[in-house]
C-alpha cells in the first residue's frame, strides 16, 4: 500500500518539495511532480483548451488514473497558486465524472486564486465546492489571490490584499499541516459541501 502526493507547482517556481513544511513527502508519501506548464501566465482560467491550466488538468488526471491503478493505494493532490488552478480545472471538468474512489483521492491547495472562498473579483470560474471529493483550502491572511476582502470597502484592507499577491502569497513554506493535510495552527475556518477553508497567520 503506497500513498502518493501528485504535486503542482505555482507559477514561475519549483515550490512544492518544500511547500508547507515538506509536507508532500511527510508521513511515507511518495512525492510525484504533475509536470504541467508552470512557465506561462494563462488567462483563460483552464476553459481554453489549447492553454496550460486545461492542459494541466488533463496531465494531473493521467496522473491520477496511473496512481490510482492498484486499489490498496491512495493519492493526495497538493498545489498553490497557478497549480491549484489546475485542481479548480480538474474538479470543474473532470470531478463529477471521474469515478475515482473519493476515500482514495483528496486535494489540498494554497494560495488558490480561484478559491471559491474570497478569490480575486475577476475570476469566472471558481473551484466547485459541491464534488464527491475533500478539497482542504489553504490561504494566508492578506494573500489577495486567495483572501481577497471581498465586500469590503476598506482602502488599507484592499492595498494591504494587493501588496499580499506579492508578498504573502510566495511564503507557505512554513506551514505546518497534520498527516491529512489540515493546518495544525488557523485563524479561521469554514466549511460548504466537500471543501474546508482554513485561513493561516
Amino acid at each position: 500500500m503506497t500513498t502518493y502526493c501528485l504535486t503542482l507547482n505555482p507559477l514561475g517556481k519549483d515550490a512544492m518539495p518544500t511547500w508547507c513544511s515538506s509536507w508532500a513527502t511527510q508521513d511515507g508519501k511518495v512525492r510525484v511532480p504533475v509536470e504541467h506548464d508552470w512557465h506561462t501566465v494563462d488567462k483563460s482560467e483552464g476553459d481554453d483548451p489549447d492553454e496550460s491550466i486545461q492542459q494541466g488538468a488533463d496531465m494531473l488526471n493521467a496522473a491520477i488514473a496511473e496512481h490510482l491503478s492498484d486499489p490498496a493505494d491512495s493519492v493526495y493532490v497538493a498545489s498553490h497558486s497557478k497549480g491549484s488552478q489546475v485542481v479548480g480545472r480538474w474538479l470543474i471538468k473532470y470531478g463529477p465524472t471521474s469515478g475515482f474512489d473519493p476515500a482514495k483521492l483528496k486535494f489540498v491547495t494554497s494560495g488558490n486564486p480561484t478559491s471559491a472562498k474570497d478569490h480575486v473579483p475577476w475570476i469566472k470560474y471558481p473551484t466547485p465546492t459541491g464534488t464527491a471529493y475533500t478539497v482542504i483550502d489553504l490561504g494566508r491572511d492578506k494573500d489577495g489571490w486567495c483572501r481577497w476582502p471581498n465586500g469590503s470597502s476598506n482602502l488599507f484592507e484592499i492595498i494591504g490584499a494587493f501588496i499580499g499577491m506579492f508578498t504573502v502569497h510566495k511564503n507557505y513554506y512554513a506551514v505546518q499541516l497534520n498527516s491529512v493535510g489540515v493546518p495544525t495552527s488557523y485563524d479561521s475556518t469554514g466549511t460548504i459541501g466537500t471543501t474546508a477553508w482554513y485561513t493561516l497567520p
